[in-house]
């Protein structure tokens, strides 16, 4: 199970919205918001279900778009996640609007471990599972999961950073791995089988993604 891939994000279209706003008179809370307080202010929030993944997901004032997948699947990101897209923010409201993903030359490499189907409901922490309360088990990704709306096509994959100098996210104990030290670091999260091959380039060796890339360079 621990054996990695090197991987890349590849180009390819999704939708992006703003799914969490200040409610203010110029703009009231609309349907299918919901109202939650942030730091004494009351925001507009979504709320929903990656169905690949399998966790809930709320948007906050830190993660407030919402992406919606190459099948329909629809997470959340930050600022900071935003820039894997070929978007300017301001142009993104409260209506889906179609963006891709930048180009592969200027995305980093990560890695990718193959989850065999066989191994069920191996779950992954991301950071915007944890708060000051502890973590949200509704947030907690899941690989293989039975309950999954989609095929997992031989078995779902992990995808984290690569880190260097740094242990293999899978290496560590699965207790740790599910660490908001963990979940900061390697900023892991689940691809679910089926959609591995359209959304990520990935070989065994780096050598293999160097030469199809060949402007990065890993050391």
């Amino acid at each position: 199970m621990n054996k990695f891939e090197w991987c890349r994000k590849k180009k390819y279209d999704v939708t992006i919205e703003l799914g969490c706003y200040l409610i203010t008179e110029d703009m009231p809370l609309l349907d299918g918001f919901l109202r939650k307080e942030f730091n004494g202010n009351n925001y507009a929030i979504k709320r929903g279900f990656n169905i690949l993944e399998q966790y809930e997901w709320y948007t906050s004032p830190d993660v407030p778009y919402i992406v919606t997948g190459t099948v329909g699947e629809r997470w959340i990101i930050s600022d900071d996640e935003l820039k894997t897209y070929d978007v300017d923010p301001s142009s993104i409201g409260v209506n889906p609007i179609r963006v891709s993903t930048v180009n592969p030359d200027n995305q980093e490499f990560l890695r990718a471990y193959k989850i065999d189907e066989s191994i069920k409901n191996i779950t992954v922490a991301p950071f915007s599972a944890f708060s000051n309360e502890g973590i949200n088990p509704k947030q907690v990704y899941v690989a293989n999961s039975e309950m999954s709306k989609a095929p997992h096509n031989g078995g779902d994959y992990v995808i984290t950073k690569y880190v260097p100098g740094q242990p293999d996210y899978m290496e560590y104990p699965a207790d740790q791995r599910n660490s908001r030290y963990a979940a900061k670091l390697y900023e892991p999260r689940i691809v679910n089988g089926s959609i591995m091959e359209e959304t990520y380039d990935h070989a065994e060796n780096h050598e293999d993604i160097i030469n199809k890339y060949p402007r990065k360079i890993l050391k």
